[in-house]
């Protein structure tokens, strides 16, 4: 750093200061010695930058890290991309743990190009992408992502909550990552967004498309390039009051997937569009309160809209599904625009579906029925409340056993 920078660095921290508490002085990431040019290493001189607790601009530069940003209290780090070139056995980019009030704004992060990265041979990557992530929240309070992108292949999910509280997402953008491994685990190892046991989240206007798990061919190491269920776009598991407005999600496995180990609880999907999607546009297997409404599912490779298993109180309005199955991905299988089924020894229980829509406009109809309920007669009330509901164009039944009694 030049003399001169260094004069103006102190001004501008002195200025800031007797500006009043109110006004966060500001560090540019050349005042402490970046190169940003996207091939100097700038790991440390962001790490510097976020040390003085002024907000750090990267002023629109590219910088290049070969280990992870760890954001302290009160970070806020805006106007930069960050290229991530990590070490083999390295899976996050961008971390903060046990901290509070941090602040991401347009931000653009690339995770490199190896779709094998964060992996050695023979590791099963299910456990393994548990504490990966382009960006890995954990235990923080108070946090707002501002326009983040992240992208860029390798293990584990673009951005990441565990435990966290009171965050907004606003427009973040997550596409084009790629998984790869010699092992084939057997659940979801790619998430766009995940949501881990965390409350109050709100995500506003997510884009996530273009995931895809692809398996690493024994001769060769090559990518057969197919993509599969492995992947979601955007996934919770024990959240709560987790808001979701505005989101777009394709070419992932699965687009919507409340379907993890914890329950998640009042949830609200609100004005999505889910389409191209391998297997399922919105599922859920674990939720107590939420609403789905003014939501589009189309051509998803299984069901537009499920609710299976322990699932209740939840409401579905003002929905659409159109012309589900029409991928051809899983030919042998009943495709249905909205569906309550078995999982887990029950089915859902108080549910609405009220003024929705499954529509199959395909020359040759794929879906095998635009409304399905599963019952059983050994069950107890479903107390399922079903009407204003349409549904055209399939190859069994418009509506099948909403009218039936257990």
């Amino acid at each position: 750093m030049t003399v001169a920078r260094g004069l103006a660095l102190a001004l501008l921290l002195t200025v800031s200061a007797a500006a009043g508490a109110e006004e966060k002085c500001r560090v540019d990431l050349l005042d402490v010695g970046a190169v940003g040019d996207g091939k100097a290493d700038d790991g440390a001189a962001i790490a510097r930058a976020l040390a003085t607790g002024c907000a750090v601009t990267g002023a629109n530069r590219a910088y290049r890290i070969t280990r992870a940003i760890v954001l302290p209290e009160n970070a806020a780090l805006g106007d930069a991309t960050i290229l991530a070139t990590l070490a083999d056995d390295a899976r996050l980019a961008i971390v903060a743990e046990n901290v509070a009030h941090i602040a991401l704004t347009n931000i653009r992060l690339d995770r490199g190009a190896d779709p094998a990265h964060g992996l050695a041979p023979g590791v099963d990557p299910h456990p393994v992408q548990l504490n990966s992530g382009g960006v890995y929240l954990s235990h923080v309070e108070n946090a707002t992502l501002t326009d983040v992108e992240v992208f860029g292949d390798g293990v584990g999910s673009g951005i990441k909550l565990i435990e966290s509280a009171h965050v907004r997402l606003i427009r973040p953008h997550v596409h084009h990552m790629r998984w790869a491994s010699p092992v084939q685990p057997e659940n979801e190892v790619l998430f766009g967004i995940w949501a881990v046991a965390s409350r109050d989240v709100t995500i506003d206007s997510p884009r996530v498309h273009d995931l895809t798990p692809v398996a690493i061919l024994a001769q060769g190491g090559r990518a057969d390039g197919r993509r599969n269920n492995m992947s979601d776009g955007i996934g919770s598991s024990g959240a709560q009051d987790l808001t979701i407005v505005n989101a777009e999600v394709y070419n992932v496995g699965e687009g919507l997937d409340f379907s993890g180990k914890f329950t998640t609880r009042n949830f609200t999907l609100d004005g999505a569009l889910l389409h191209d999607i391998d297997s399922f546009c919105f599922k859920t297997m674990h939720a107590d309160g939420g609403v789905i409404r003014r939501s589009i599912a189309e051509r998803c490779g299984l069901g537009g809209f499920l609710l299976a298993g322990r699932v209740r109180n939840v409401a579905l309005v003002d929905n659409e599904a159109r012309d589900i199955g029409a991928n051809g991905a899983w030919p042998e299988n009943k495709h249905t625009g909205f569906s309550l089924e078995y999982a887990f020894e029950t089915v859902p229980t108080r549910i609405s579906i009220a003024g929705c829509r499954s529509i199959d406009a395909q020359p040759t109809p794929t879906t095998t029925a635009g409304f399905l309920n599963e019952l059983r007669n050994d069950l107890p009330p479903q107390e399922i409340d079903f009407h204003d509901n349409a549904a055209q164009g399939f190859t069994r039944a418009a509506t099948i056993g909403f009218d039936a009694r257990p």
